[in-house]
């Protein structure tokens, strides 16, 4: 709580992600970096595939990694496209 206070630094994630295909459909897994902020700032950052949240990845002093299964192969794979989190997105 106290780096968005007392903090000045915007986050800045850089998502690296594959789809592959799996038995029942495809997954996604992949890697969300994070800089411009203190290594002991944590953020809970949601990933959505398409138009379709798949859930939050924390990310702090390490990468965030994450690997979800979905039925159909995602158009595109997005971090927080309804800007619920102020932050800064670099293309990975």
């Amino acid at each position: 709580f106290d780096e968005w206070v007392f903090g000045t630094g915007i986050p800045t994630y850089t998502l690296d992600y594959q789809v592959m295909p799996a038995q029942s459909g495809f997954v996604v897994q992949g890697t969300i970096k994070q800089s411009e902020v203190a290594n002991h700032f944590i953020m809970s950052v949601p990933v959505y595939a398409d138009d379709d949240f798949l859930g939050r990845v924390v990310i702090g002093d390490e990468d965030g990694t994450f690997r979800f299964n979905l039925k159909t192969r995602p158009a595109r794979v997005v971090l927080d496209p309804k800007g619920t989190v102020l932050m800064k997105t670099n293309a990975g």
